[in-house]
This record gives structure tokens, sequence and C-alpha cells, in this order.
């Protein structure tokens, strides 16, 4: 599985915690795996992802703290939402 796969799973719980739609969170969630999958750096896989979708980088962050925060979220998905929230 992919690094936001799981997430993928809880997309509705976490779109609501957000604002958006779930489709939303799916996009931007599937842009974001493919940058870090692709290799990009995490901080400018998160800015390119947010210029691409016309959201804030906040709105980004957002997701991964909320979805790092659910039961069943892989291991990995949490260090990177704190590494990217403490790079701020």
């Amino acid at each position: 599985m992919g690094l936001l796969d799981d997430m993928m799973g809880k997309v509705n719980e976490v779109a609501a915690k957000v604002g958006l739609q779930p489709d939303q969170v799916q996009a931007l969630s599937a842009t974001l795996q493919s940058k870090l999958g692709d290799g990009t750096d995490q901080i400018a896989a998160i800015e390119q992802t947010a210029r691409e979708h016309g959201v804030p980088v906040d709105t980004i962050q957002s997701i991964l703290a909320h979805a790092s925060s659910s039961q069943g979220i892989a291991d990995g998905l949490g260090s990177l939402a704190k590494g990217l929230l403490n790079k701020n």
C-alpha cells in the first residue's frame, strides 16, 4: 500500500473535518501520493499539490493531520504529517 492509501478508506471523515468534498480529498491525496512516489521533496509535493488544486497549503496539512490522528492510518503517514507540520 502507498503512503496515503489507508486515508482513502477514511476519506469521508477527513473531508468533513477539513470542509471539503470527499472527491476533493481523494484528488488531493492521489496527487500528493504521486508526487511523493516520484521522489519529490515532501514540502515541494505539498506546495505543488496545493497550487495544482487551488487550495491553501494549510488545507493539505490539515488533511494529513486529521488522517494521522485517525485510527488505522499507516505509521508512515503519521510520521510524514508530523514532519511537515513541524517545518512551518
